[in-house]
């Protein structure tokens, strides 16, 4: 492993498995404060400010490499999800739900796309895919245990549509002031900036369209 690679690492644990738990434990029982990471790490999830961005720190980075995983990859809103579920977990410990509903079966994809390991050509690209999986997981452990009632639900929807309405704008500045023909917009990718907005519009759509209901 490379000097730069260790140096990566020196920050890397502390941080996320150090500070992302304190962290944690400083917000236990601060609905603001925990709302405040909850946005964060939402936000986060666009992976960019005004172009492609890299929120986050990768180890063992293959560039040449053509997949969705080109290294071990630690994202900076891990950390955020972390803490919320340290926060969660310790105001509620009989209710915290480590595997929420639809988690198990994910567990289960994971395990039966891991099954490819034993064919596969370069079994350290196909270790980055699978660290990626199991790391979006925190994503939902901490979604899922955060959001309880219908006030949460709707910070989330005016969150993301805010989320998107800042992506369309950085899309639209690489088009017509930067005249790039594929925008990726905040995405190392095009797919992936595809992708993203079709997954986050569908239930923002769904909730303009749906009755207006009161928190």
């Amino acid at each position: 492993m490379p000097l730069t690679d260790w140096i990566k690492l020196a920050f890397i644990l502390p941080v996320f498995f150090v500070l992302g738990p304190l962290l944690g434990m400083a917000v236990r029982g601060k609905p603001k404060a925990q709302r405040w990471l909850f946005g964060l790490m939402c936000f986060m999830t666009i992976n960019g400010l005004l172009a492609a961005g890299n929120w986050g720190l990768t180890l063992d980075s293959v560039e040449i490499y053509r997949g969705h995983a080109r290294g071990y990859h630690f994202y900076f809103n891990h950390i955020f999800a972390i803490a919320l579920m340290v926060a969660k977990w310790r105001e509620d410990p009989k209710g915290f739900r480590w595997m929420p509903p639809g988690m198990f079966l994910y567990a289960l994809f994971i395990a039966a796309c891991s099954l490819s390991l034993v064919n596969a050509p370069r079994v350290d690209y196909a270790l980055m895919a699978v660290h990626k999986m199991i790391f979006f997981a925190l994503i939902g452990i901490a979604s899922f245990n955060y959001v309880r009632t219908i006030e949460d639900i709707r910070f989330f929807i005016v969150l993301m549509s805010g989320t998107l309405v800042w992506e369309a704008l950085v899309v639209l500045k690489m088009k017509y002031v930067q005249h790039i023909y594929q925008v990726p917009g905040t995405f190392e990718h095009q797919n992936a900036l595809a992708m993203y907005t079709i997954l986050i519009a569908m239930p923002v759509l769904a909730a303009g369209l749906g009755p207006k209901f009161r928190g």
